[in-house]
């Protein structure tokens, strides 16, 4: 029995990297995640402790005071979760030592519906802040990002990012995002898009 058990372990770790060819791939939280899901039966068990999102990013973007932005990912790399799981943690790139305080939340593609938003992240140092987060990830549903910087006086939030064709637009008539930790985004009023994706990340578990 043992040694069948071994046998099986084994064949399941090769077979996760199946679908990844190259290194950037093995590296990336979302591919990896996607390639795990898949082989343990694409989220009909609960989640093993990943992180999902994009960790990478050089150039610094601001989100001003009051702000607030979505991130659309491509259809071909849709924001989803492999597994169903609870989200525990938010995390988003900070630049420089500016002041600011921002909330990474989480929306349905399919309807705009919030799913979740973290506590307040502050910033203040150059790097990864980040704070709680509650709700749940299903598989298979496609998210987009939305991260709201502070209505009050904590400053603006700069971020770091990469350009792609992820869809980035900001809106400023959603004034009371922020303190009512996300709102329907069909009330809110985007502007011009850009080929930006923040680094911003979660941890399912």
């Amino acid at each position: 029995m043992k040694k069948y058990i071994i046998i099986a372990i084994l064949l399941l770790a090769s077979v996760s990297w199946a679908g990844c060819k190259d290194d950037v791939c093995k590296h990336d939280p979302i591919q990896l995640a996607r390639m795990n899901a898949y082989v343990l039966g694409a989220g009909r068990i609960a989640c093993a402790a990943q992180q999902l999102g994009w960790k990478t990013g050089a150039s610094p973007g601001t989100v001003q005071i009051g702000e607030i932005v979505q991130v659309i990912p491509p259809a071909a790399v849709t924001f989803s979760s492999p597994c169903t799981g609870a989200l525990s943690k938010a995390y988003v790139g900070h630049y420089s030592t500016g002041s600011g305080n921002v909330k990474a939340c989480i929306h349905l593609v399919s309807d705009n519906s919030v799913v979740a938003c973290s506590e307040p992240i502050t910033g203040g140092v150059d790097g990864i802040r980040e704070a709680v987060i509650s709700g749940t990830l299903v598989s298979g549903t496609a998210y987009k990002i939305v991260l709201a910087s502070d209505d009050g006086n904590a400053g603006t939030w700069t971020y770091y990012y990469t350009a792609n064709t992820a869809t980035f637009s900001g809106s400023t008539d959603c004034t009371t995002y922020y303190d009512n930790s996300g709102i329907d985004l069909d009330s809110c009023t985007f502007g011009s898009n850009a080929n930006r994706r923040p680094v911003v990340y979660f941890d399912v578990n």
